[in-house]
């Protein structure tokens, strides 16, 4: 469960909650040997299909209502205060990062977004736009009012942890969405020991008859999606650190070379 942290309690009293921030930026990276990105398939818009600069992959968020874009870097989390109308945009800028995303209720952090209600409200397996996805007790969290990519983002596979990279041989210590979820809350004084399952932003799961697989991701650079805040809430983003080739029992969850990549996020208030 989460309890609340005041932020009046001296840090001397709050031993195990820096003990588990400490532990968690103590990360050992694991890189996989960097090739070349694909191509873009044909079939996407013509303006994905060269090499665009970094800045110009973000040209949505430099509308006046949006504050400047912010960088996530590759294999870190953050959250964000969204008060009620609050929108925010975020950007895959490199096109081949999946993003695990959650909203915690600023005002009670045991409610928290929840893929299971959301589902069984909007009869989506996907999320679309229009969609409201709602919390664990079936309150209205966040609008999804707009998406540039064609394809869907995954609401069933859970969030990467320690126990994913030992099993797929990793050292101790490999970074995770997770501990980028525990990590970002500590950062906002809230104590959480789990994570609920995320929205996980572009990444490709099909799912066909009674069979589910995980597949490099369709989506292209530049690609957003944003949302609308429906209630007092903290957003909660990480960059999956996903870094294991697929031929080692991995999917190709951040695309063929298995690279974690940042991607960028603004605020409209």
């Amino acid at each position: 469960g989460m309890q609340e942290v005041s932020g009046s309690i001296p840090l001397g009293s709050t031993k195990h909650l820096a003990k588990t921030r400490c532990a968690i930026r103590q990360h050992i990276p694991r890189n996989c040997e960097r090739i070349p990105l694909p191509e873009i398939d044909p079939i996407s818009d013509a303006a994905y299909n060269a090499p665009i600069p970094v800045q110009s992959r973000i040209p949505a968020m430099t509308a006046p209502d949006f504050g400047p874009p912010t960088e996530l870097p590759a294999r870190t989390g953050t959250a964000i205060r969204m008060r009620p109308g609050d929108r925010i945009r975020i950007t895959n800028t490199h096109g081949s990062q999946v993003v695990d995303t959650w909203a915690v209720s600023a005002n009670d952090p045991s409610e928290v977004l929840s893929m299971e209600h959301t589902r069984r409200v909007t009869g989506h397996l996907h999320p679309v736009t229009g969609d409201h996805m709602l919390s664990n007790r079936r309150t209205p969290m966040l609008a999804l009012v707009e998406d540039s990519f064609p394809g869907t983002h995954d609401t069933i596979v859970a969030c990467c942890d320690p126990w994913l990279y030992a099993h797929l041989g990793c050292a101790p210590g490999h970074a995770n969405c997770r501990d980028n979820f525990i990590a970002a809350l500590a950062d906002q004084g809230l104590l959480a020991d789990t994570a609920p399952n995320p929205l996980n932003l572009w990444m490709n799961v099909p799912v066909e008859g009674n069979s589910v697989t995980v597949t490099a991701p369709l989506s292209r650079p530049g690609d957003h999606v944003t949302f609308r805040a429906l209630c007092d809430l903290f957003l909660v983003l990480s960059t999956c650190p996903m870094d294991v080739p697929p031929g080692s029992g991995a999917a190709p969850i951040n695309g063929p070379d298995c690279t974690p990549m940042p991607v960028h996020y603004a605020v409209a208030r």
